[in-house]
């Protein structure tokens, strides 16, 4: 995906040195996950309402990046800087460097969104950075392992990499596509991508296990060659413009289910990018619910959503996806064998209206 990029004003969004306070008058949550039988109440508006205008708490290293247009003017940039730190820190411990071997069987994953071979999310990011910072992948690189990602990934585009024009496999217009899987964490997950792309996309899964990988783990100087790009300001651009599809699609979704909290957005950016989206099938249920609901607040229509898209999620990842969304829903909550507190984290008022 090419997309039109302008340099938007960042210095509100640099990481805070010291990060404010959310207002003491927060009501103090239950850890607990979703499965108790005592659900948390939503996080209360805190008395001194942190502004989106103001500095986040951000975790990520957010300069010399060049935010897209496409996200929107105002402070649409600083909920989107905002939804890459949140969901970022379900994907790893390493920020924009996340990096791990072939435990799951996608070859490799990479960056804050985890973008990776099996699913062809990884293969257009690291085409684009060939052509927009040769450079740094030269310097960063051996020469016979430089030559050899590039010869992977002409193979993945059957073409060279001057081929101008990659794009992104994600469609932010189709919403609600007629399928059985969006992904691989649902049931029937095969079904969800061509046998064509899967062919492609396992051609650069067994380049992985030839090249750089020593059982699962990644090689050291590949490790470290592929961490060193991904921290540079040209990758750290790209994993943006990755993002940007996936938070035009969660607005499209917040706009369609008319939620109107900050807190919905984040909860439909995580949904988006750990799990796709929805289905045709997630929509019907949803509606169905509402039909009976009419009056039911943002909170509760969050949860029922949530309990929807649930319905076809692999029965093995059902509890994770179930505490990640119920967390943000929440504001706080265990995800990963950690108790997260959102608001407090990254400095920001879950109920503000956007």
């Amino acid at each position: 995906m090419n997309l039109k990029q302008i340099l938007l004003p960042i210095s509100f969004l640099i990481f805070a040195t010291s990060c404010a306070k959310v207002a003491n008058s927060q009501t103090e949550l239950s850890s607990k996950t979703s499965s108790s039988t005592e659900q948390p109440s939503a996080v209360e508006q805190p008395l001194e309402v942190v502004s989106p205008t103001a500095k986040i708490c951000s975790k990520l290293d957010l300069t010399g990046i060049k935010w897209p247009a496409e996200i929107g003017s105002g402070n649409w940039s600083t909920h989107f800087a905002l939804a890459l730190n949140l969901t970022g820190s379900f994907e790893g411990r390493e920020g924009w460097k996340n990096i791990t071997g072939n435990f799951d069987g996608q070859g490799m994953s990479l960056g804050l969104m985890q973008q990776n071979f099996g699913q062809g999310s990884l293969q257009p990011l690291l085409i684009k950075m060939f052509k927009q910072d040769n450079a740094s992948l030269a310097r960063n690189f051996v020469n016979a392992d430089y030559l050899s990602l590039k010869v992977m990934l002409e193979d993945w585009q059957n073409g060279a990499i001057s081929i101008p024009n990659v794009k992104s496999k994600v469609n932010p217009n189709e919403l609600f596509p007629e399928v059985q899987a969006l992904n691989d964490l649902d049931t029937n997950p095969h079904k969800f991508a061509s046998p064509l792309a899967a062919a492609q996309n396992n051609v650069s899964v067994d380049w992985a296990k030839n090249k750089i990988l020593s059982g699962t783990n990644i090689i050291a100087r590949w490790k470290t060659a592929f961490q060193n790009t991904s921290v540079s300001a040209a990758y750290r651009t790209l994993q943006v413009e990755a993002g940007t599809a996936m938070f035009l699609k969660a607005k499209k979704y917040k706009e369609t289910f008319k939620f109107t909290e900050l807190r919905s957005l984040l909860v439909m950016y995580d949904i988006v990018v750990q799990n796709g989206g929805f289905t045709a099938t997630h929509l019907t249920i949803f509606n169905n619910w509402l039909a009976k609901n009419p009056k039911a607040t943002e909170q509760a229509r969050l949860l029922a959503l949530l309990d929807a898209r649930l319905t076809t999620v692999n029965p093995t990842y059902v509890e994770d996806v179930r505490a990640r969304k119920s967390s943000i829903i929440y504001g706080l909550g265990n995800v990963h064998g950690s108790a997260r507190n959102y608001p407090k984290e990254f400095c920001y008022s879950p109920l503000i209206s956007i």
